[in-house]
C-alpha cells in the first residue's frame, strides 16, 4: 500500500513538472488554493495589521488565488485613499504590495503556477503517542517542535524532502491543483504517518459567483491572530479527500455584515479505527462591524467500515447538531460531535490591540453543563500588538490554551479528531495547558523577517472513570500520573531572495520533565529545519 501511495506521488510530481511546459494563457489558476506554508499569507497578515484589508482577511483557509488578488487590489485602493507618510512604514507597504501584485496580477493569473520545495533538517525530538485516559482515545502523536506544518511528516533525527505543486485553470472559473512530496526520514520515536510519499493535493475547484465548489484532495484549516493553532482545525491538520462548498468572496448580510460560509464533507482515510470514517464540518464567519469578527464551527464525525449503524434520517438529524440537545430520551451514539465559537476584536484606541478567543465543546449535553464546561471543553484566549515601534515592524502575541480531558477523544471513534496521527485541531492535545509569547519582526523592504516564540506546556493523562449509574454519566478522576512539562524556545528566520525565491531556517530547543509521564524522566529536545522554495 505504501508503495502504491508513493507511486501516486511520483505521478503527481510528474504532472506538476509537465505543467511548467504549458504556457498557454487559457490555463490559469485564479480558482486554485494556496497551501499552509505559502509565504503570501505572511504578506497578507502584514497588510491587515496596517488596516489595508477593509473587507477583512478570511480566517477560513485555504485562500484562493482569486481571493488574494481581490484583497491585494483592495489594499492598493485603500492605501491610495489613505496614504501613509513617507518613511519605513510606507516603504514596507509598497514592497509587500509590489511583490503580491507581481504574483497575483491579472497577467500572472493567466498563467499556470508551479512551486518547487526542498527541505532538510534533523535533531533529536522523539514523537510519542497519546495515552488512553479511560474515557476516550485518540491516535495522536505529540511532537511540538515539528508541528503546524500542514500535516507534513518529519523525522526528528533526519529529514530530506522534495515537493512540487502546480495550479492551472481549465475553464474560465475552473482550476485544478496537484501537489506531492517525497521524503526520506529517520525518527527516534514514533514513526511519523505519511512517510515516504504524500499526495498533498489533487483537486478540481470551480467558482460560481461569490461561491466555490471543490472536489478532491486538499488541506483546509482555520486561523486568526494566533500562534499557528486553532481548537477546531489548525495548520497541523493534513490534507484529506473532500467535497467543499463555500464562499470565495464574502456576502453582505444585513446585521451580520460580511459573512463567509463553508460546508465540508471529508473522507478521513484508511488509518481510522473505522476505516474511511466521514467528517462533516460547517463553518460560518461574520463581521458585523469592522473591528469585530465572530465565528461558529460545527463538526460531526460518523460512518466508516464497521462503525455503528444508523438510519439515514437519524444521520441527517445528527448533522444538525442541535436536534438532540434538548430532547429528552433522544441519543445518537453513532457519531462524535464538536462545536466551537470564536471572536476577534480590534481596539483602535489602544494601538489597534487585538483580543481573540475560542471555546470548543464536545458532545454537548445540557444535563451535565458543569462537566461539559470543564472535562469536555477547550478554551483559547490571547491578545496581539502587531504594529509596535515607529517602523511598525515589531509585533507581540500572547496566548493561553486549556483543553479538557475529553477533547478530541471518543469511546467509539477511537482515532479521535486525528488523521494518520496528526491532530486536526490543537496539537496541544486533551488535558493540556499552554502559555505562549511570540515576538515577530518583519522588514519587507529588507526582504526578511523573524519570529521567536517561548512556550510552556503541561499535559496530563490522569485516568478517569465514567459513573454510568447516573443519567447523564458522571466523569471522575480515578488515578493520577505525573504531568509532562515542556519549556520551549522556537525561532524562525525567513529571507526573500527575489519575488519568487526564498528560504526559511527554523529551529527550537525544549526541556521536558517527566517525559511520557514517567516520574524523573528528563530530556532536552532540539530541531533544525531548512526550507527552500521557488515559484515559477
Amino acid at each position: 500500500m505504501a508503495r502504491d501511495h508513493a507511486r501516486g506521488v511520483v505521478i503527481a510530481l510528474f504532472f506538476v513538472a509537465i505543467s511548467t511546459l504549458i504556457p498557454h494563457p487559457a490555463w490559469a489558476q485564479a480558482s486554485g488554493t494556496l497551501p499552509p506554508l505559502d509565504p503570501a499569507y505572511r504578506d497578507l497578515a502584514f497588510l491587515e495589521a496596517h488596516s489595508l484589508t477593509p473587507r477583512g482577511l478570511s480566517s477560513l483557509r485555504p485562500l484562493s488565488y482569486g481571493r488574494v488578488a481581490w484583497l491585494v487590489r483592495d489594499a492598493r485602493l485603500w492605501l491610495a485613499a489613505n496614504p501613509r507618510e513617507a518613511g519605513t512604514v510606507h516603504s514596507d507597504l509598497e514592497a509587500v504590495l509590489a511583490r503580491l501584485e507581481r504574483r497575483f496580477s491579472v497577467e500572472a493569473l493567466a498563467r499556470s503556477e508551479f512551486t518547487a520545495e526542498l527541505e532538510a533538517g534533523g535533531g533529536r525530538s522523539p514523537g510519542r503517542r497519546l495515552a488512553d485516559n479511560g474515557i476516550g482515545s485518540a491516535d495522536m502523536v505529540l511532537n511540538p517542535l515539528w508541528a503546524n506544518r500542514g500535516g507534513r511528516a518529519y523525522g526528528d533525527e533526519a529529514t530530506r524532502a522534495a515537493g512540487g505543486r502546480a495550479t492551472m485553470r481549465v475553464a474560465s472559473s475552473i482550476a485544478i491543483g496537484v501537489a506531492g512530496r517525497l521524503s526520506a526520514l529517520r525518527a527516534s520515536g514514533v514513526e511519523p504517518g505519511r512517510r515516504g510519499g504524500a499526495l498533498e493535493a489533487a483537486y478540481l475547484r470551480a467558482r460560481v459567483g461569490r461561491f466555490a465548489v471543490q472536489l478532491g484532495r486538499d488541506t483546509w484549516w482555520q486561523t486568526a491572530q494566533t500562534l499557528g493553532t486553532s481548537l477546531s482545525f489548525s495548520g497541523n491538520a493534513p490534507p484529506v479527500d473532500l467535497v467543499r462548498v463555500g464562499t470565495d468572496h464574502p456576502l453582505s448580510v444585513f446585521v451580520l455584515g460580511d459573512v463567509e460560509l463553508a460546508a465540508t464533507a471529508a473522507d478521513l482515510g484508511a488509518n481510522q479505527n473505522f476505516p474511511h470514517a466521514r467528517l462533516f464540518v460547517f463553518s460560518m464567519k461574520s463581521r458585523p462591524i469592522p473591528d469585530l469578527r465572530l465565528g461558529l464551527t460545527i463538526v460531526n464525525k460518523q460512518g466508516g467500515e464497521g462503525a455503528p449503524e444508523a438510519s439515514t434520517a437519524d444521520r441527517v438529524k445528527d448533522l444538525s447538531f442541535v436536534w438532540d440537545l434538548f430532547t429528552e430520551g433522544t441519543s445518537f451514539p453513532f457519531s462524535d460531535k464538536m462545536t466551537g465559537v470564536q471572536f476577534h476584536l480590534t481596539l483602535p484606541a489602544f494601538h489597534r490591540a487585538e483580543l481573540f478567543g475560542e471555546v470548543n465543546l464536545t458532545d454537548f449535553d445540557h444535563r451535565r453543563v458543569r462537566t461539559m464546561m470543564s472535562t469536555a471543553a477547550g478554551y483559547r484566549m490571547g491578545f496581539a500588538l502587531r504594529r509596535l515601534g515607529d517602523s511598525g515592524r515589531h509585533g507581540l502575541v500572547a496566548e493561553g490554551e486549556w483543553l479538557g480531558a475529553l477533547m478530541y477523544r471518543h469511546e467509539q471513534f477511537l482515532s479521535g479528531m486525528t488523521v494518520d496521527g496528526f491532530a486536526q485541531g490543537s496539537n496541544l492535545g486533551p488535558d493540556g495547558r499552554r502559555l505562549s509569547l511570540a515576538y515577530d519582526y518583519y522588514a519587507p523592504t529588507a526582504a526578511w523577517g523573524a519570529k521567536v516564540r517561548a512556550t510552556y506546556e503541561a499535559r496530563s493523562i490522569d485516568r478517569h472513570e465514567r459513573d454510568r449509574t447516573t443519567l447523564p454519566p458522571i466523569f471522575r478522576r480515578a488515578e493520577a500520573f505525573p504531568s509532562e512539562h515542556r519549556y520551549r524556545l522556537h525561532a524562525r528566520v525567513r529571507r526573500w531572495l527575489g519575488d519568487r525565491l526564498g528560504l526559511a531556517l527554523s529551529g527550537g530547543v525544549e526541556r521536558v520533565s517527566d517525559f511520557e509521564h514517567q516520574s524523573g524522566a528528563e530530556r532536552t529536545n532540539f530541531a533544525l529545519l531548512l526550507h527552500l522554495w521557488q515559484t515559477f
